[in-house]
């Protein structure tokens, strides 16, 4: 609820001319006036037409002005609250549109990546074969992940983050092949807490969304809703 009321003030507060910083103080306030815990950085954020930079604000940690919204821009954030040291996270993006097709690509592939999780995700289904439904949208678009599709939440234990198309990664770096993958063995089982974060990048673009999904009995429950999908204003 509290990270869900945080997006939603996101989504109302962000808009061409807004500084970072707004967004920023408008979200942490939400969550704080609940009398909960942030983990730190609070809020991880960048926004722009394409980045892939994630971790706290550059403002934080830089000599430098928060960054001033503009049309065309992606609002990305992740929120961390938690209470009695539980944690669960969120993936808020706001769309300023127009978006480039770009954008709107990764934005399609990263939601059909949440929804093949949505309906892997059962008691009983190893953790690998849920990261191998959830990658499946990534590999067949030629999109490669920068930061888990899904992960484990109090405690964090289990992440997925695929290798998929990472060879058509050109950040000026020489790519000599993806490291070899820790092979994740457990099994979903009815109370485990996901963090579903699917993320889809293609060169510098990247689209980031998701939120919290509980293992139950029969399957999967959502615990958030309006950061699951990337809100256009």
């Amino acid at each position: 609820m509290r990270a869900e009321a945080a997006c939603r003030v996101i989504a109302e507060v962000t808009g061409p001319g807004v500084g970072e910083e707004v967004v920023f103080a408008e979200a942490t306030r939400e969550m704080l006036r609940f009398g909960i815990g942030l983990r730190y950085p609070a809020i991880v954020m960048n926004s722009g037409p394409a980045t892939l930079s994630w971790g706290p604000p550059r403002w934080t940690t830089r000599g430098e002005a928060p960054r001033v919204l503009a049309r065309g821009d992606l609002m990305q954030s992740e929120l961390m609250p938690l209470c009695g040291n539980q944690e669960i996270q969120v993936q808020m993006t706001v769309a300023l549109d127009p978006i480039d097709e770009i954008n709107r690509r990764c934005e399609r592939v990263a939601r059909a990546s949440y929804e093949a999780g949505l309906k892997a995700l059962r008691p009983g289904i190893a953790f690998a074969d849920l990261v191998a439904a959830m990658v499946e949208p990534l590999k067949v678009a030629g999109c490669w992940s920068y930061t888990p599709l899904v992960h484990s939440v109090g405690p964090h234990f289990l992440a997925g983050r695929p290798r998929v198309n990472m060879e058509k990664i050109d950040l000026g770096v020489r790519f000599v092949g993806p490291p070899p993958e820790r092979e994740r063995k457990a099994v979903m089982k009815p109370g485990m807490v996901l963090a579903f974060e699917p993320n889809a990048c293609l060169d510098r673009h990247r689209v980031n969304l998701g939120g919290t999904v509980l293992v139950t009995e029969s399957g999967c429950e959502e615990l958030n809703r309006i950061p699951t999908r990337v809100t256009h204003k």
